[in-house]
């Protein structure tokens, strides 16, 4: 099937298939480094990736390939939005959602709040787009504010739906009054 490759004893992927998978819109070192939590999630049924510095490690090895997966829909995102000036992007990851909502206005500068070894794709992935980063939980970080735009993408259903609904109110706080709350998540119906 070309998939490995037999070198003496041992099995390695095949090349063509590592360049593929990491071609990809999501490598596939990136899945199946947040798939390696599967296990204890479906043991205990606690949210994914639920230890702060695991959560990291998994989403800073992870991350760029999501900004890839996303890409397409981030593009067609911001073009049914208004600018905004200001964004905050809540677990900004790559940043995909909200560096493609600022690029199509060069005024805006987007706040980047997400744990510190995540950061460095951010920051790689936003050029020339104004931007700070705030290192740190978004539970407990202060990003400052109040911001046009407060954008949380694919971090809800990370948390437990209390975790969850005091993140949003926390989010809220940070929105300028007559500013938009963005979510894009999948969540539960029960969430």
């Amino acid at each position: 099937m070309g998939l490995l490759e037999k070198r003496g004893a041992a099995y390695s992927v095949a090349a063509g298939l590592r360049e593929q998978a990491d071609r990809g819109p999501a490598p596939l070192w990136a899945v199946l480094a947040l798939l390696q939590t599967l296990p204890e999630h479906l043991r205990t049924g606690e949210s994914f990736a639920t230890d702060r510095d695991q959560r990291a490690a998994l989403y800073a090895h992870a991350t760029p390939g999501l900004g890839r997966m996303f890409g397409p829909a981030a593009e067609r995102l911001a073009r049914l939005l208004a600018p905004a000036a200001t964004i905050l992007d809540v677990g900004a990851g790559s940043g995909v959602w909200s560096l493609t909502m600022a690029r199509s206005y060069p005024e805006c500068e987007v706040t980047a709040l997400d744990l510190e070894p995540v950061l460095g794709a951010f920051t790689e992935a936003a050029g020339g787009v104004p931007h700070r980063t705030v290192p740190g939980d978004y539970h407990q970080a202060d990003p400052g504010g109040p911001f046009d735009r407060v954008l949380l993408a694919n971090v809800l259903h990370l948390e437990s739906p209390p975790a969850a609904r005091a993140l949003l109110e926390r989010a809220a706080s940070w929105t300028r009054e007559g500013g938009e709350l963005v979510v894009i998540d999948t969540l539960h119906r029960d969430a």
